[in-house]
């Protein structure tokens, strides 16, 4: 049976597992019309450029949180809709940012911990935003927004589902860190393979966190057939 057929099958009777969905931005999400189960979930979370026009039948519309590490690398791309958005930002700087940028808009919330560091911040007293992280995730030197988010999300809804979430696995002998947007690897994520990926290890490294928390249930696979054909660890 092929793979679109199998989908077919399996989403016959498909009805979230979980209240929340986290959505990556993995070339995984071109493969099939995910848009519309997506769109089922109470909660939508999606990281970094997560809509691009042409795209909606694979990712979806619905966005309740976005969480993003900046946007000027996308010439300033926001996910700003019409129904509340609330912004989780990886870090200080990109809390700053998100304050200065879209405080005019009605529809978007940064959380309560980052006006909290907003507010601090422009009254001259120093404190970083952060949320309180897995003991071992806090140890991971470039570790990535998609696995921060996941993380965030565990945390602060116990069960979660996902999709997009590959960390550049997609299999064969390409190694090119891609996203479901672009055909073309762009310069940080070049830059990334060489500072941080370490081969496929570091990617390796992110997908164990994803595996351990599907086998203490906290994670399910949306696409139960998308981590079927990644690149695995050589024995």
């Amino acid at each position: 049976m092929d793979y679109t057929k199998k989908l077919d099958n399996y989403f016959k009777t498909f009805e979230p597992q979980t209240d929340v969905i986290v959505v990556g931005t993995s070339p995984s999400l071109n493969s099939y019309d995910f848009g519309k189960y997506i769109d089922k979930f109470k909660t939508v979370i999606r990281v970094n450029k997560c809509f691009f026009d042409g795209m909606y039948q694979h990712t979806g519309n619905k966005i309740d949180i976005w969480s993003t590490t900046d946007n000027y690398r996308w010439d300033y791309f926001h996910p700003i809709k019409s129904e509340p958005l609330t912004i989780w930002p990886r870090k200080d700087g990109v809390a700053a940012a998100m304050g200065d940028r879209y405080h005019e808009f009605d529809n978007v919330n940064v959380d309560s911990d980052t006006w909290s560091f907003l507010m601090k911040h422009y009254g001259g007293n120093k404190f970083r935003y952060r949320y309180k992280k897995s003991k071992d995730l806090g140890k991971f030197i470039g570790v990535g927004t998609g696995l921060i988010t996941l993380d965030r999300a565990i945390i602060e809804f116990s069960k979660i589902t996902i999709i997009g979430h590959t960390f550049y696995l997609e299999g064969g002998n390409d190694e090119r860190a891609l996203n479901f947007y672009n055909k073309e690897e762009d310069d940080e994520h070049k830059q990334n393979r060489k500072d941080y990926f370490k081969g496929d290890e570091h990617r390796f490294r992110q997908m164990d966190f994803v595996q351990n928390w599907i086998s203490e249930n906290k994670i399910t696979l949306l696409n139960p057939f998308e981590y079927d054909n990644l690149r695995t660890r050589k024995k």
